[in-house]
């Protein structure tokens, strides 16, 4: 059995590097999944695009800049919305896991009088 071409139309993905031997970026989807796309079709995503994120994650984020303002978000907020670039397989292991660690209490909040200055305020 051959494997069959992913059809990857309309995915959103980060660009990783430029290949010049063939010619292509090479990119990582949302998704986790790194391919290789032409240049021709390649969009510039839009704020539109990224309107259900606070931010997103990317193997080419600069991360001093995303805990800067992770920080400001989390201080304004108090919580954030991360889209980080991970297979659907990996996620549901990671809600599992999150999941069994709520269920055995091992999530609390910090102490009032801690927050502000952990936070950055």
């Amino acid at each position: 059995e051959g494997v069959s071409p992913l059809n990857l139309n309309g995915q959103r993905a980060q660009l990783v590097s430029f290949d010049k031997g063939v010619k292509k970026w090479i990119a990582t989807t949302f998704k986790g999944v790194d391919i290789s796309v032409d240049p021709k079709f390649i969009r510039p995503l839009t704020g539109e695009d990224l309107k259900d994120y606070d931010f997103v994650f990317g193997p080419k984020s600069d991360f001093d800049t995303v805990a800067s303002q992770l920080t400001d978000v989390l201080a304004t907020k108090g919580y954030a919305v991360v889209r980080l670039f991970v297979a659907d397989e990996e996620a549901e292991e990671v809600l599992s896991t999150t999941r069994r660690l709520e269920e055995e209490s091992q999530f609390s909040r910090l102490a009032v009088e801690f927050e502000r200055g952990y936070l950055g305020r």
